[in-house]
């Protein structure tokens, strides 16, 4: 058994949540509740079910095992996640402890960045249709999926256990084959210097619309090229696409939402902005189409900060 299952299997998800919380839970029913959910602040919608061990917050939708708690509450990706349970519980892990798997993903962004640089026709299509330029997609390292990953990552050496951890590849009746579909664009999602938190994808074919499950998302993964918040000026787009075309028209700190902004990317936002000494500034350059009003007045109604609403977007056609 693995570090994460035979934690998982010890820990007690009621008594690890109210250590973590130092907060009593009420008996009611089948489940124990929570006054305060401790990631909305709500009240009464935290149950714990001590016989599955989950929780589930009806306010916010959060929800998982406790080691999901563990890594949403102190904001940990999977890994540090599991040793500071391990540290809530006085489990000893293993010598063979489940490890970061940062260089696996280095070599995953690099194998797809390599397959667009070199597949003539897509890579017109993305400067020609999408009008991007060679620099933005070098510099954000967009990749073109092939459907040979599973291959590749074999002949680098690296085991299925870590292949499937990374949820690009995927085993079904003990075959494993890619998650992503050949041609479809990869956008990965950088965190900071050869750190990255997740995948996102764009099928040019409109066919293939299934993304990578934010199960396999590093929690403090949150945005698209989010490296840009270092500055004291950000300009905030809608997506993959947006982020690379204000690139290529010489703008620097852009940084994409990728869907509908969510209270974690918010409270971010916040944060962000009332954590710094420095002024901070945010530019609000949604699509001027009836989505993209609703985004910026759902920001500027929940932020309690100025924003500037800009048309970049339609001034750049």
């Amino acid at each position: 058994m693995d570090n994460f299952k035979e934690i998982k299997s010890k820990a007690d998800i009621l008594n690890v949540i109210e250590q973590i919380t130092k907060s009593k839970t009420k008996k009611q029913g089948e489940t124990f509740n929570l006054e305060c959910c401790p990631f909305c602040q709500h009240k009464d919608c935290f149950k714990i079910n001590q016989k599955e061990q989950y929780f589930n917050c009806f306010s916010c939708s959060s929800k998982g095992d406790i080691h999901n708690f563990v890594q949403n509450f102190y904001q940990l990706d999977k890994y540090e996640a599991l040793k500071k349970l391990a540290e809530l519980t006085n489990y000893q892990l293993s010598n063979h402890s489940d490890k970061n798997p940062s260089n696996i993903l280095i070599d995953i962004v690099e194998y797809y960045h390599k397959n667009l640089m070199t597949n003539k026709t897509l890579l017109d299509f993305q400067i020609k249709q999408r009008t991007h330029s060679i620099k933005s997609l070098k510099l954000m390292r967009v990749g073109l999926a092939t459907g040979r990953l599973r291959t590749y990552l074999t002949k680098k050496g690296y085991s299925d256990k870590e292949q499937l951890e990374t949820g690009l590849i995927k085993s079904k009746d003990g075959i494993y084959k890619d998650f992503f579909i050949k041609d479809v664009f990869v956008y990965p999602h950088k965190l900071s210097n050869n750190i990255y938190g997740h995948f996102t994808i764009k099928d040019h074919s409109k066919k293939f619309q299934y993304q990578l499950s934010n199960e396999y998302r590093n929690v403090e993964c949150l945005f698209y090229n989010q490296p840009a918040f270092n500055n004291n000026e950000i300009i905030l787009v809608e997506g993959e696409n947006d982020v690379l075309s204000l690139m290529d028209a010489g703008f620097k700190n852009v940084i994409g939402i990728c869907g509908q902004i969510s209270e974690k990317q918010l409270k971010y936002l916040e944060q962000w902005v009332s954590e710094s000494k420095e002024q901070k500034t945010i530019y609000l350059s949604f699509d001027n189409d009836d989505p993209g009003r609703t985004y910026t007045e759902k920001v500027i109604k929940l932020l309690e900060f100025d924003c500037y609403v800009d048309r970049l977007q339609k001034e750049l056609g």
